[in-house]
């Protein structure tokens, strides 16, 4: 393919699935320590349907616990999906950018053959003429 290269941009493709593997399993290991989470707290409400009693400090820590977990994994969700967004959108204006550059070099090519083929052709002609017109 002509206007990029293909071994830089399989490489970036590469590095960018790369990331989202990563954030993916981070998304994953976000979402067990949410499930842990969960389960305390259920251990947590069964204790306090048992008892009647339960820590409310502990309550209070753990749900910060998830709020910020949560809040963790989406602002790194968010800057990944920023990042790839910016990257792609480079990637795509060097692409654009050389592509440009390959049909202009291309037409300036065309045109210089274009010259050239005229002025033989005009040769031939003139030799033509020159053929025909003598005895």
């Amino acid at each position: 393919m002509r206007g990029y290269d293909r071994d830089q941009v399989d490489a970036r493709i590469k590095e960018l699935k790369d990331e989202l593997s990563r954030a993916r399993l981070g998304t994953i290991r976000n979402n067990q320590e949410l499930d842990a989470m969960r389960a305390e707290i259920n251990l947590l409400n069964d204790q306090l349907t048992r008892t009647g009693k339960i820590d409310a400090a502990a309550i209070v820590a753990e749900a910060d616990r998830i709020s910020g977990a949560s809040g963790r994994a989406t602002r790194e969700a968010e800057e990944i999906l920023e990042k790839a967004q910016a990257q792609s959108a480079e990637l795509f204006e060097q692409a654009k950018l050389e592509a440009a550059a390959i049909v202009a070099a291309a037409e300036v090519a065309a045109e210089k053959a274009k010259s050239l083929l005229k002025i033989e052709l005009d040769a031939i002609r003139n030799r033509f003429r020159d053929e025909q017109s003598q005895p």
